[in-house]
């Protein structure tokens, strides 16, 4: 068994000891998001040449996304999270901003315990 086999397996043990049911799991990512880079880049070399690596400024600002899905299939609204002292509306497409993601912002465009507090407000989600 390998690792992750048994934390898996011990993980299971305390869910059935505990009586632990899947509405009440979740999985969190936090992840930041480079603003103004494209997913698939294109750069020009020497034909027959193979590209290793692409070099792109370092000014580029970080948007922080919290995503969180519960085992049952419900899904938290989405935080945003911009470097600055507001959010300013326009930052992103219309169809983002009239969804249900969350926006919020820090000094340092990081989650804190405040943006943490406002997203999980509504915890949990209902369906």
């Amino acid at each position: 068994m390998s690792f992750l086999d048994d934390y898996f397996a011990n993980l299971e043990n305390i869910y059935t000891k505990y009586y632990i049911p899947n509405d009440v799991k979740y999985n969190l990512d936090e992840r930041g998001i480079m603003m103004g880079v494209a997913g698939r880049s294109k750069a020009l070399v020497k034909k027959g040449t193979r590209l290793h690596a692409v070099c792109q400024g370092t000014n580029r600002e970080m948007v922080t996304m919290v995503e969180c899905i519960c085992n049952d299939g419900t899904v938290v609204p989405p935080l945003m999270i911009f470097k600055d002292a507001s959010h300013y509306y326009g930052w992103c497409p219309k169809e983002i901003e009239s969804s249900n993601y969350i926006f919020g912002y820090s000094p340092n465009g990081y989650i804190d315990h405040e943006l943490l507090f406002l997203w999980l407000r509504d915890f949990p989600p209902s369906n």
